[in-house]
């Protein structure tokens, strides 16, 4: 496996999911108007009616216009189309919440300079992985996420051998922060339940004192880790009837974990695609594909395992109407001066 391959999987269960039906294409494209109202549509293709109840990780907020069709190919595809007149209207569509759906932000800046108007869109995917209880920077370096972002996302060739190397170490810590901090949101839940169930035998005190004696007993790899499975594992240190109590105590906080990793396995085994039409001709973007006004992304969403990714675009248009009315002002100007040189001539006299 590829440094880049064990960097960016997110688990196993994501990537047996990737084989398996089900995986959706998300595409938006987001239209930029000179007026600074927008039209965004998006697109979600996949294999299951669930898309009609909502089955997708984004935030479909306010008044879209939907349609559910079923393809040649016998997969489902929603359509939905979304009018707002401002950037608060996009953004409060489209914000998303935490752990539930990706969380996209937008802004608008407009410059008017007379003979053009110039635009900036800039549209930012949040962090999307759902347990922050261990900060990665505890594990890897942000020189070190800085070297994989872009030698290998970016495809930028290494330097020297010697940082491959360095990129290889990294992404073994990374796969032990990633284990570490979902067996933390377990046991911080198995904590909630010994102290709301009472019980003697399993106290949050000892849960505490055992804390890395439960993290050694658990396998050190990369499996879907559900509440169950993970009990399973606690069972072996502190007892099957207080881990089982434990857990009924605090049950709305386990379906919260299993939720959330559901959540994570989704994402992953969903693509990704974002475009944007600006108006007038696009100056500058740190998109990979134009296509006349329209700049497109994919392939980045690697990047929001660790941090936000920010995607922008600069665009001028010409204001032909300021041209033409600077051009008749000129020419007033020039007939006014001439008028007046006429005027001011002195007449000859006739015999």
């Amino acid at each position: 496996m590829t440094t880049h391959q064990r960097f960016v999987t997110l688990t196993a269960a994501c990537v047996l999911a990737l084989l398996q039906p089900g995986c959706l294409e998300v595409e938006t494209t987001t239209r930029v108007n000179e007026d600074g109202s927008f039209e965004r549509t998006i697109e979600i293709t996949g294999d299951s009616s669930a898309l009609a109840r909502g089955g997708y990780p984004l935030a479909l907020r306010g008044q879209w216009e939907k349609k559910l069709e079923r393809n040649e190919k016998g997969k489902f595809r929603l359509k939905a189309i979304g009018q707002f007149g401002d950037v608060d209207g996009l953004n409060e569509a489209i914000r998303g919440e935490p752990a539930r759906s990706l969380q996209f932000r937008a802004a608008l800046e407009r410059r008017f300079l007379w003979f053009t108007t110039t635009f900036r869109y800039e549209e930012t995917l949040a962090v999307f992985y759902p347990f922050d209880a261990v900060p990665v920077t505890e594990f890897v370096s942000p020189g070190e996420i800085d070297l994989f972002l872009h030698h290998e996302l970016e495809e930028e060739p290494y330097p020297t051998p010697g940082d491959s190397l360095a990129l290889d170490d990294a992404s073994e810590r990374f796969n032990a922060w990633e284990l570490r901090n979902r067996l933390e949101a377990f046991y911080q839940e198995l904590i909630k339940g010994a102290e709301r169930a009472g019980d003697p035998a399993l106290t949050a005190e000892r849960l505490m004192a055992s804390k890395e004696e439960f993290y050694r007993t658990v396998p050190g790899q990369k499996d879907p880790d559900t509440a169950e499975a993970l009990a399973d594992y606690a069972a072996q240190l502190f007892g099957e009837a207080p881990v089982r109590r434990a857990m009924e105590a605090n049950r709305e906080g386990f379906d919260e974990y299993d939720r959330r990793l559901k959540f994570l396995e989704t994402v992953a085994t969903t693509g990704l695609k974002m475009s944007v039409e600006m108006p007038g001709l696009i100056t500058d973007t740190n998109g990979p594909s134009i296509e006349g006004s329209r700049v497109s992304w994919s392939d980045f969403k690697a990047y929001c395992y660790v941090r936000d990714y920010t995607m922008w675009v600069e665009s001028r248009v010409i204001n032909w109407w300021a041209i033409v009315l600077t051009g008749v002002v000129l020419l007033a100007l020039v007939a006014l001066f001439a008028v007046s040189a006429v005027r001011r001539r002195p007449r000859v006299a006739t015999a």
